[in-house]
């Protein structure tokens, strides 16, 4: 992890003792999980720019809905908070700084993809060192 990654995840939203409980799920469905979270978030902050773009404030808003409570579940506060800041400019009089929280969005969602593909190759890296049933020697 860079310091450009840093304040992507937020450990203390983990439950890191029922995650480690729950080992053979986190390394069999968590990386699938995971990749459908990062394909729908890459999917939703470009619908959500584009209905910026053209002013469909209900598309926007409906796609941060979908959003912010999956970016908080996977520990991404930040990503979470801007999708609460896009559903209430969306349905304010005043849409202010949408486009630019629109693009904060997509950073974000990059950071993100980053972040969880280097963690998942240290996972992998680990398995492999320590010689786990999950190793892909």
């Amino acid at each position: 992890m860079n310091a450009e990654d840093s304040g992507i995840l937020d450990p203390s939203a983990l439950d890191t003792a029922r995650l480690f409980a729950m080992e053979d799920l986190f390394q069999q469905e968590f990386p699938g999980s995971l990749k459908r979270f990062l394909e729908n978030a890459t999917l939703y902050s470009g619908e959500i720019t584009k209905a910026v773009a053209q002013q469909d404030w209900q598309i926007a808003r409906d796609n941060a809905h979908k959003l912010k409570s999956s970016a908080a579940m996977f520990g991404l506060p930040v990503m979470s908070a801007i999708c609460v800041e896009i559903e209430a400019k969306a349905v304010a009089t005043d849409h202010g700084n949408i486009a630019a929280l629109a693009g904060d969005l997509g950073e974000q969602v990059t950071k993100a993809a980053r972040f969880f593909a280097s963690f998942l190759g240290q996972q992998q890296a680990l398995r492999d060192w320590l010689g786990s049933p999950g190793a892909t020697k």
